[in-house]
């Protein structure tokens, strides 16, 4: 069951949207398919490939960092004095 709690929570989000959208006539088939196609596809490479990991692990790193300059700059300019 802990395999599928992903691929229902895909549906259920999906569902949310579908059902508060003023226009469901303008959601289009193929805009959500390429979606979920990426989504697949990202999954297979992080999961399935052995650079896949290294690759998005090395973008975690310079998305870290990157965030801790924000947080020094937050510190710097709301540091009590």
């Amino acid at each position: 069951m802990g395999r599928f709690v992903g691929i229902l929570g895909i549906l259920v989000l999906f569902g949310a949207a579908y059902a508060m959208s003023r226009d469901r006539a303008a959601i289009s088939r193929r805009v959500v398919a390429a979606g979920l196609g990426l989504q697949l596809l990202f999954a297979v490479l992080i999961l399935k490939t052995p650079a896949g990991r290294p690759f998005f692990a090395a973008v975690d790193g310079f998305v870290r960092k990157l965030l801790s300059f924000a947080d020094e700059g937050t510190a710097f300019i709301f540091r009590s004095v």
